[in-house]
């Protein structure tokens, strides 16, 4: 990677004064009276309200850009003009602010027989079902990837089986979650994740993407909510976030530093280039048009934000734009790695870290298919392909997701060398999972869902089916989980089970795990009761739609229709190949009318335990009624 010397940008706490936009306090004020109407709204689960909210959101685009100024720099050859609100609409205050432009061999991992023991609060108590010491609250970083499918990381995989080797010793060594889940696209699944509510809770239902946080959206997970980091707060910890934020950043109240973190480098939006962090609008479109002076403009939009808290509880926010033209994986992995290792450093922060426990949210970037994916700094790889049996057929994009899915893992490394080198395993859970299925279609890199039905943006098992494990030498042995499990469980499963506390929310989706990954220790492959603690997942509801596993039934009503992909030939070529002789799997990454009728909505029920590849449709067999009713109920 880089030398840590040369990251030399703001970091966390008081050792360097960030330098604050002298406008701040104007824009603090016009994004809380602007976000304030937008969120009034979203507090409520019921669709009508988000539908109506999503349209507000739309009249007031061009404000919530104004309101992301401090948030996101806006850069381009017009970009340092005042805007005037009062031509955008009259949903936004009446006032002009200005903007100013941007100027802007592998490590193995080993297992250290250190174990310091970290105090647990005195507030926290802990539940009947935690197989947790009472007298250690452990530290946990949670590592999530970005569209990463069931057949990328390459303990899974049939074709980037060399991708990965850090993640697969983790997951060998460690407790796999086979029958995890995620959401079908990112900011539903960090939703997910943070609050511990599926996303009918929280307003971010939807059949495709239509509640997806882009850099301009005036919408946010609602207060009423209290998120992971807010949770282990009141327990003592302190949180790191680092990557994607992607659930809202409307005005100062819904940006990290408000919800419980004690620092965040990252990004809003869904995505962004990989060096010049320029931010991604949808379907490849980098630019956002507004008006301006009585013009319509159109710019860039940087997306990159620092933040950390002072001694004495002040917060502070910076542009990240020190970091424009490095690679982000690198930017996320170094700045992880040394919080960790300044955690157990002697010196003042580091020792006013040790009296807290530390949980860290590590949100790559990758493998997200966007512009200068990559690598040409930090970890780069130049692999020969062809040297691999099978494999010397990949197209142009898996070739390059490979690529970014090894540097990730060497990220992944760079941060297991840190716990090690602090002597923090035996004290720390590391937790690993995608948020979505793999992207197959995409224009810079490829993920793969082989061998399930569909992909991200979908919620066959493709789309929503993805790789997950835990990674706690000295804590945790290996084995295999086979417990239904979800994102919305992690919340619980770290708050209650590995933390010591209660999660006081009688909405709360969440169920504590731990004490039944604790027990799967050491057993083979298949064993247990599946259902034993959670039995149905919402993975999304509205008066018009849903998706819902209850056991081994899955029903998806009025959803969009797909199919299964190879991204081993080119996708664009509409290839085809037959994997077992009985199923056709088609590569259709443009649309396809034979696949949809009339109303481009279609009503499935599939027996998922046994028919994983969703292959047949039980939803219209008179013999399935009363339980596809059932689920529907």
């Amino acid at each position: 990677g880089i030398p840590h010397s040369t990251m030399e940008a703001p970091v966390y706490g008081s050792l360097a004064e960030p330098n604050v936009p002298t406008d701040a306090t104007v824009v603090q004020d016009y994004r809380s009276e602007i976000c304030s109407d937008a969120t009034t709204s979203f507090t409520s689960s019921q669709s009508q309200q988000f539908r109506r909210l999503k349209r507000r959101a739309g009249i007031v685009m061009g404000a919530g850009l104004v309101a992301a100024v401090v948030v996101l720099a806006l850069i381009g050859g017009e970009a340092s003009g005042s805007v005037d609100t009062k031509t955008m609409d009259a949903a936004g205050p009446d006032a002009s602010l200005s903007f100013s432009p941007v100027m802007d061999s592998t490590t193995s991992v080993f297992e250290s027989s250190h174990n310091p023991k970290v105090g647990q609060s005195s507030t926290s108590t802990r539940s009947a079902s935690t197989a947790a010491s009472n007298t250690t609250q452990y530290h946990v970083v949670m590592i999530t990837l970005d569209d990463v499918g069931m057949n990328d990381l390459g303990y899974m995989s049939t074709d980037l089986f060399f991708s990965t080797p850090t993640m697969d010793r983790m997951a060998t060594k460690g407790m796999k979650i086979t029958n995890y889940y995620g959401q079908s696209v990112c900011t539903p699944a960090r939703t997910t994740i943070m609050s511990g509510k599926f996303v009918h809770r929280t307003g971010f239902q939807s059949v495709v993407a239509e509640s997806e946080v882009n850099p301009t959206s005036n919408y946010s997970v609602s207060l009423q909510n209290k998120l992971l980091p807010q949770h282990l707060e009141s327990l003592g910890y302190k949180s790191h976030i680092l990557g994607k934020w992607n659930i809202g950043h409307c005005n100062d109240d819904y940006l990290p530093l408000n919800r419980g973190a004690h620092s965040f480098l990252g990004y809003m939006g869904p995505g962004m280039d990989y060096k010049s962090h320029l931010s991604s609008f949808g379907s490849g479109n980098r630019t956002q048009t507004f008006w301006s002076h009585g013009e319509e403009q159109t710019y860039n939009v940087y997306d990159m934000l620092e933040g950390g808290t002072h001694e004495n509880g002040e917060k502070w926010w910076n542009t990240g734009s020190g970091y424009s033209g490095m690679y982000s994986t690198t930017i996320f992995a170094n700045r992880a790695s040394r919080i960790i290792r300044q955690f157990n450093s002697d010196t003042p922060t580091g020792e006013s870290d040790r009296a807290s426990p530390m949980f860290m949210w590590l949100a790559f970037h990758a493998a997200h298919d966007d512009h200068e994916c990559n690598p040409t700094d930090g970890y780069s790889f130049d692999v020969d392909f062809g040297q691999y049996t099978n494999v010397s057929k990949l197209s142009d994009v898996r070739k390059t997701f490979g690529n970014v899915l090894m540097n990730v893992d060497h990220g992944v490394d760079e941060v297991m060398a840190a716990i090690d080198e602090s002597g923090l395993w035996g004290s720390t859970v590391v937790i690993v999972q995608s948020d979505n299925g793999g992207w197959p279609c995409g224009d810079h890199t490829a993920g793969d869902n082989y061998p399930y039905r569909g992909s991200k943006m979908t919620y066959f098992e493709g789309g929503v089916k993805v790789p997950a494990f835990i990674y706690a030498p000295g804590i945790l042995s290996s084995g295999e989980y086979v417990g239904l499990m979800h994102h919305v469980d992690w919340l619980a499963t770290i708050v209650e089970g590995i933390a010591g506390g209660v999660v006081d929310d009688d909405t709360s989706d969440s169920l504590d795990h731990w004490a039944a990954i604790v027990a799967a220790q050491g057993k083979g492959s298949g064993l247990g009761d599946q259902y034993a603690l959670r039995d149905k997942i919402v993975f999304t509801l509205d008066d018009s739609y849903a998706v819902v596993r209850h056991g081994d039934l899955k029903l998806m009503y009025q959803v969009y229709n797909s199919t299964w992909f190879n991204v081993n030939y080119d996708a664009k070529d509409h290839a085809y190949f037959d994997d077992d002789s009985s199923t056709s799997l088609a590569i259709f990454c443009q649309y396809d009318s034979d696949m949809d009728d009339d109303t481009g909505k279609h009503n499935f029920l599939f027996n998922i335990s046994a028919d994983p590849r969703e292959k047949v449709n039980l939803y219209y067999h008179e013999e399935h009624e009363k339980s596809r009713d059932q689920v529907r109920r």
